[in-house]
């Protein structure tokens, strides 16, 4: 029965059927049940595509937008593909991302190694709900997963990842992974958060020199695009409009707020910016608060480059220090924020997936967590939203342990981060 169970975990045939019908389910449910999970195809991506004209600026390129010009991408393919229907269209194409990176994760069955991480993505889709397929979000990361493959292939043929002592040749490294660099930059283009990714691939030395022709090459021609369609200085604007944002209500820098809304205290309100299309909180010192948290994101980032600029001086191994400084780079990324949507919580798919994958000891920590961190966001979005938006005690408690473990796991990737720059390898 043990043998046969292990036949059918590492089929690639059973991993692509249960692909095929996890996303099945999650598109029924979304269509049903979780309507509200599926909002922003309809309500965002669909409108936006539709008001497209040759005459007019394009969001992003000649006009603000929220996101990278890239974002247009997905957005337009699926338009594309199912012209008369675009939910289906959107879910087919991530559907068909989904195979490819998961594919290639396990080398078509080739890379038995990886099947655990497979199996956990798709556990983490079914435990995060439809979301995960109804957001920009789940396109990059698809895109991540992919680029992930490619440090994983380098490090399988180089039999780098035997001995996690073992230091690798930050040349060999940085000349290796440089198409994961390629893909973590295009994926960064359409949702910024994969930056967290580049992070944990930067070297020391001529690899870093390499690395950063490599970042800098990527960029020029994403933009030189840009610009031949008429782009100006709003192909930046989405790092820009974002720094103007309050606080939104499942961030965990709202949560005090929250809180006192549902205690009843003080002036602290939930409230619906139209503007913004969100629910986002009001208080005494939010404005001053939201505006710091951008400074604190820049410091903690800074914390996690040091403390990977200190593994990296150690000689820890690059692969194994890549996992782990992604992860907390990508923490400090959703626990810093201002915004805390749903389907950020994929951002730490690809870190999770990478450390898995090379089998990195004690791992099992951040791989339950992040699965848990996914049920709850579920719970938190849409199940209770309107609960949490009445602030009900249920509701905000459920908030409440979501960003708890996102804290603790940030805690836990930091502390394991700076280990890994104290001794010698």
């Amino acid at each position: 029965m043990i043998r046969l169970f292990n036949v059918f975990r590492s089929s690639i045939f059973v991993l692509v059927a249960a692909t095929i019908a996890v996303h099945v389910a999650l598109y029924l449910l979304g269509t049903s049940v979780e309507k509200d999970a599926i909002g922003d195809v309809l309500n965002a991506y669909k409108p936006w595509v539709d008001a497209l004209h040759p005459d007019r600026k394009w969001l992003g390129v000649a006009e603000p937008w929220v996101y990278p010009f890239l974002a247009w991408i997905p957005i337009l393919l699926a338009k594309l593909l199912l012209p008369f229907d675009y939910l289906l269209s959107w879910q087919l194409l991530a559907l068909t991302l989904n195979i490819f990176a998961i594919g290639n994760l396990v080398a078509w069955g080739r890379r038995q190694s990886a099947f655990g991480a497979a199996w956990f993505y798709l556990a983490f889709l079914g435990l995060l709900g439809p979301v995960a397929f109804t957001r920009l979000d789940g396109i990059s990361a698809s895109l991540a997963i992919i680029g992930v493959t490619f440090i994983i292939r380098w490090v399988g043929l180089s039999g780098a990842a035997k001995d996690a002592d073992q230091p690798m040749l930050n040349d060999a490294f940085a000349t290796r992974t440089r198409p994961a660099l390629i893909f973590f930059t295009i994926a960064a283009w359409i949702k910024v958060w994969p930056v967290a990714l580049v992070f944990g691939l930067l070297q020391k030395g001529q690899g870093f020199r390499r690395q950063v022709v490599t970042l800098a090459s990527t960029c020029l021609v994403i933009l030189g695009v840009g610009v031949l369609l008429g782009g100006n200085a709003n192909l930046f604007s989405f790092v820009t409009l974002q720094t103007d944002r309050g606080l939104q209500v499942e961030s965990p820098a709202a949560f005090a707020w929250v809180v006192l809304a549902s205690l009843h205290e003080s002036n602290a309100i939930v409230y619906f910016d139209q503007l913004l299309t969100t629910y986002q909180v009001s208080g005494d010192l939010v404005q001053e608060i939201s505006f710091l948290m951008s400074f604190v994101l820049l410091i903690a980032i800074s914390i996690t480059a040091y403390l990977h600029w200190r593994g990296l001086k150690a000689g820890a191994n690059s692969a194994h220090l890549a996992a782990v400084t992604a992860l907390t780079a990508t923490l400090d990324l959703i626990v810093f924020n201002k915004v805390g949507s749903p389907q950020y919580q994929l951002w730490l798919v690809a870190p999770v997936i990478l450390g898995l994958a090379l089998g990195i000891k004690k791992w099992a920590v951040p791989t339950y967590f992040v699965l848990g961190l996914a049920l709850l966001t579920q719970l938190v979005y849409p199940l209770f939203y309107n609960s949490l938006i009445a602030t009900e005690p249920f509701a905000v408690a459920v908030l409440g342990l979501r960003n708890l473990g996102l804290i603790v796991l940030l805690v836990w990737a930091n502390l394991r981060l700076t280990r890994m720059g104290k001794a010698k390898a």
